[in-house]
């Protein structure tokens, strides 16, 4: 990908830049490119869905970025993100970048979670046609971890695959599955987080869907199909329509319960996976992340749970002995999302992450969950929230508060992390910049930083990371992408560091396909993954 961060272009007759009025920074030009290159661009492996009458390739974009930094080398950190997307789901795989320069400059590798980077590994990679949903994080001793949903679209085998580096992320070894289904079973939206107190020890957590009979005396509910197409963005559509028939019928209901497995040994082997948040019938888990308590080792997994009648709510679950057994759900707070339009066009849809995002205060166990929700916007489109512990384990957390400004039309995919000095960081999309004259063909959305002054959800000081118009991103079912999550970590120097992806088109003047919405299939270089720090105020304010 390219080496220099486009810029909007004075003649154009769309600014998409805001000003900095208020006292925000504008860093649109200090991003760095850490998308190098296409590495899948001749691979001509599909998993073309027979059911599916188009499908359709996005070469070149890079999306959905996470990262995370090295606690034994603090100019070492290892992002990763899906390569060249699909669609109706996945992509051809999942590459991760590094650098050993606190993220002035990155170099990029596959990663073993698909056919198309068989030729980077002689062949020794996970044997699926697509991957998605990419994760990574690095353990107190260096070992990186990184894990994927790796599925074949033409048969519905999937699966949970891991992989872990002890070079900072030049390679990687030790592929396998923790999991692996059949078209029968889905697994979906997992995370690894590494032990920030133990070496050697990773946790992995997901969700799993499946089909099984209802209990004695109880019929599947209408609503476990809704919860089914919005919970498994990523299963391939023959199965999908199979299953929803199937939990159709009265005898059989839909569980997505949340799965847990960990490895002690630096990621050699993994533990046979478990669930840990077990669901109703008809009922699902999804997005499940666990934070781990410095302090006294507690592990705490959050996800969002849809319940049969319709309701949606943030909770976790917590482990005080390393995982081997949890809690009763404790909820956080009902979330209330709707998605992310184009307010001109309701039929233009954003496919935000509608998950949540936690983060734990490293020095005083505080926990933070931020997510999209509609209450301060009536309902009209998704914004920014946060909420937090008050009063550690007890169930007592703060009301949902704005991370996104007041009056924001509408903010997605918001991620927190917390720095030593108790500082919260945020960064999300919004779409602020939407003006009367703004052509049609343009969604202008703009990439922020927040962050507070010290503990607490009162967000202030405001940094402009980048402009795009996100109608140039791939279209996946239905809604233009650029990821359900985005990347964002604290530095040991208290800085931060924003991982994000953004399409290289800013205005009218790009070159568009069809009827100019929707990413050229055949741009060169249509996306990249772009690479911020934000810290030279930190703590000045």
């Amino acid at each position: 990908m390219r080496r220099v961060v486009f810029a909007v272009l004075a003649s154009s007759t769309l600014l998409l830049m805001s000003s900095t009025a208020g006292g925000t920074t504008d860093r649109q030009n200090a991003a760095t490119v850490a998308s190098q290159g296409d590495p899948f661009a001749s691979c001509l492996v599909t998993g073309a869905n027979t059911l599916t009458s188009i499908a359709v390739n996005y070469p070149g974009t890079e999306l959905e970025p996470w990262v995370a930094a090295n606690p034994a080398n603090r100019h070492n950190l290892i992002g990763s993100y899906q390569q060249d997307r699909w669609n109706d789901g996945s992509a051809k795989g999942l590459v991760a970048a590094y650098s050993f320069n606190g993220g002035q400059s990155w170099k990029s590798v596959p990663l073993p979670f698909s056919e198309c980077a068989a030729p980077f590994y002689g062949g020794n990679v996970l044997h699926y046609e697509r991957a998605s949903d990419p994760w990574n994080s690095i353990g107190v001793d260096g070992i990186a971890y990184a894990i994927s949903i790796s599925v074949s679209f033409s048969t519905g085998d999937n699966a949970v695959g891991v992989a872990r580096s002890v070079d900072g992320g030049r390679s990687w070894n030790h592929q396998q599955t923790i999991i692996a289904d059949g078209p029968d079973a889905f697994n979906d939206k997992e995370s690894v987080t590494a032990d920030p107190r133990l070496p050697g020890t990773a946790y992995a957590v997901w969700d799993r869907s499946y089909i099984a009979a209802c209990p004695a005396g109880q019929q599947a509910k209408s609503q476990a199909r809704l919860n089914q197409a919005r919970t498994s963005k990523e299963r391939p559509s023959k199965n999908t329509l199979a299953n929803r028939a199937s939990v159709s019928a009265a005898s059989q209901c839909f569980y997505q319960p949340s799965f847990f497995s960990r490895t002690t040994d630096g990621g050699v082997h993994w533990e046979t996976p478990r669930p840990i948040a077990a669901t109703a019938p008809d009922e699902a888990t999804l997005g499940n992340i666990v934070v781990v308590n410095r302090q006294t080792g507690a592990l705490y997994d959050f996800f969002t749970h849809f319940t049969s009648t319709g309701a949606v709510t943030v909770e976790l679950v917590i482990s005080t002995d390393g995982g081997s057994t949890w809690s009763a759900s404790q909820v956080v707070s009902n979330e209330d999302a709707v998605s992310i339009f184009d307010p001109r066009n309701q039929f233009l849809t954003v496919r935000a992450g509608d998950i949540i995002q936690p983060a734990i205060d490293p020095n005083s166990g505080q926990l933070y969950v931020a997510w999209e929700d509609a209450r301060f916007n009536d309902h009209k489109n998704d914004q920014a929230v946060i909420s937090t512990s008050l009063t550690g384990l007890t169930g007592t957390w703060s009301a949902p508060s704005q991370i996104s400004p007041s009056g924001d039309p509408g903010a997605f995919n918001p991620v927190i992390d917390v720095n030593q000095l108790g500082q919260v960081g945020a960064i999300f999309y919004d779409i602020r910049n939407l003006k009367p004259s703004t052509p049609s063909s343009v969604l202008p959305t703009d990439t922020w930083f927040r962050r507070t002054d010290g503990p607490g959800v009162a967000f202030g000081h405001e940094e402009h990371l980048g402009s795009y118009n996100i109608l140039m991103a791939p279209v996946a079912f239905g809604g233009f992408f650029v990821g359900d999550y985005e990347g964002l970590v604290a530095q040991a120097d208290n800085s931060f560091l924003a991982f994000f992806s953004q399409t290289n088109c800013a205005d009218i003047g790009c070159p568009a396909s069809g009827n100019g919405i929707g990413a050229p299939t055949h741009a060169p270089d249509p996306q990249d993954i772009l690479a911020s720090t934000i810290g030279d105020q930190v703590g000045q304010h």
